[in-house]
């Protein structure tokens, strides 16, 4: 198992909760603007993107499958019964100041666009972790339940 590097923490939940927020809301204001329904907080979502968020910050990683081999869907797995869900897509980021910063990004990419506004999924859940030296790593997981 890696080991995380020594005073790598994350700031408190309240601010990391407020930045979540953020996301979710400029997510579903991106989709209600060009006619799709606004996604649903998932609490099964909002866990695996944490942990994954958490996990990029604390390894030093920046990718869709982490240090232990797991997929979105596997992480999603761990947090509701496998299976649960139809349609799993993921959207990760690294290093933006803020959640507009991001959700702007996330815009600006074709690929993380179609996630946003992909009819397929009815769900979000988003985590955020932030270093105290600044680094941030954001993560929007999406779903559908079977």
């Amino acid at each position: 198992m890696p080991e995380a590097a020594p005073g790598v923490g994350t700031l408190p939940t309240a601010h990391s909760a407020r930045v979540e927020d953020q996301i979710v809301g400029c997510t579903n204001r991106a989709r209600t603007a060009r006619g799709l329904r606004a996604l649903r907080r998932s609490s099964v979502l909002r866990h695996a993107a944490r942990y994954h968020a958490h996990n990029m910050l604390r390894y030093h990683f920046f990718r869709h499958d982490d240090v232990f081999g797991q997929s979105p869907a596997d992480r999603v797995a761990k947090f509701a019964k496998r299976g649960a869900f139809r349609w799993i897509g993921e959207n990760i980021a690294v290093g933006y100041w803020s959640a507009g910063d991001v959700c702007r990004a996330w815009m600006a990419s074709s690929d993380h666009r179609a996630n946003i506004l992909s009819r397929h999924y009815t769900m979000i859940g988003v985590g955020y972790a932030r270093a105290h030296d600044g680094q941030t790593y954001f993560v929007q997981d999406f779903g559908s339940r079977n």
